[in-house]
């Protein structure tokens, strides 16, 4: 999206040319990574929530020199993995930042307070207050006493001015398959020899609130559907007028190699959409991914601990492709027609 100047007599708009990061000589450790790692309140006013940072470039390995740019811990006690890039593409950072997610994918609350205590060190904390590594990190998470589980699924952040295909294919296949990633823009600027930077979040598409017909029987707050935090097809397909309110889906992927389609019941392999993020199947209604595991549970089938990524095993009716796959196919549309605007 384009930055505008606008006229002194505020009646004019004159377009602001985005800047590469080389030609402000921005670095990308020396500069882009520090303005992160310093933002205050743990960059809750870039990301929209706060983000305590273990480790930047964090290397504390057995057997490897890779090095994180910024490992940081979310609310919920999740790691985050924070890759900034300063090309217009993005490089291969969806790749290195996957490996790196699996790489701490076992760290423990000591290992994190241990990596911490480095941290501050590294940033000329005396000894004393390196000591208080734990004391700090507990009270971010607000866990005074106890046990602390870090979650074992961590989180991963892109950070570039831009992002190629290949990327905005692969984050979407990830998040279709229940990866938690997304992809932040950094757009820099410069007007009046002053540096301006626009961050803003592209993938997940940041869907707000969708908002519902209310029911004419009465008065009321219309439905509100759809999130700003996790990643959703339905809402987003329901947003492009791709599903409505009514419309049918059909099973068409194999919820568990022991149970093939044909031996679900043909009833039982289709559900109406309600609207809400809520399917009806069986005079029930059900969030998708939840369907799925309905499904298994009256089969006896075990679906295991982890949770369905349900919009890859239905589809609409007439159609063969999963609502995942529609939603991707539908942001990448959208992606190449942005690219395409923005050369011309």
């Amino acid at each position: 999206m384009p930055l505008f100047s606008v006229s002194d007599d505020r009646t004019a708009l004159s377009s602001v040319p985005q800047q590469q990061f080389e030609d402000l000589s921005i670095l990308e450790e020396k500069h882009f990574q520090e303005m992160f790692r310093t933002f205050p309140a743990h960059m809750e006013g870039i990301f929209g929530e706060p983000l305590f940072v273990i480790y930047n470039e964090y290397n504390i390995w057995n057997d490897s020199r890779r090095e994180i740019d910024l490992l940081a811990l979310d609310q919920n006690a999740d790691l985050v993995v924070i890759e900034l890039k300063r090309t217009q593409d993005g490089g291969h950072m969806e790749l290195q930042a996957i490996r790196y997610a699996a790489m701490i994918s076992r760290m423990t609350f000591t290992q994190v307070v241990a990596a911490h205590q480095k941290y501050l060190l590294k940033h000329g904390a005396a000894q004393s207050e390196s000591e208080e590594a734990e004391t700090r990190l507990r009270e971010f998470l607000g866990r005074e006493f106890g046990e602390i589980e870090i979650g074992n699924r961590p989180r991963i952040m892109l950070i570039a001015p831009g992002f190629s295909k290949e990327i905005v294919t692969a984050v979407l296949w990830l998040i279709e398959g229940g990866i938690n990633i997304e992809c932040y823009t950094a757009e820099a600027y410069e007007v009046d020899s002053r540096i301006l930077m626009k961050i803003e979040r592209t993938l997940p598409v940041p869907i707000t609130d969708i908002i519902e017909p209310g029911d004419a029987g009465r008065i009321g707050t219309p439905g509100i559907v759809g999130s700003t935090r996790k990643p959703q097809a339905v809402p987003y397909l329901q947003a492009k007028n791709y599903l409505q309110i009514g419309d049918k889906v059909h099973l068409i992927k194999k919820l568990n190699p022991a149970l093939p389609i044909e031996n679900i019941l043909p009833e039982e392999r289709e559900a109406q959409f309600v609207g809400d993020n809520k399917f009806e199947w069986q005079g029930q209604t059900y969030a998708i991914s939840t369907l799925c595991r309905v499904i298994c549970d009256k089969y006896d089938i075990d679906s295991g601990a982890g949770s369905f990524a349900g919009p890859s095993y239905w589809a609409k009716t007439g159609s063969e492709k999963t609502l995942g796959q529609m939603m991707i196919e539908m942001v990448v549309a959208h992606s190449d027609t942005a690219t395409s605007g923005d050369k011309e």
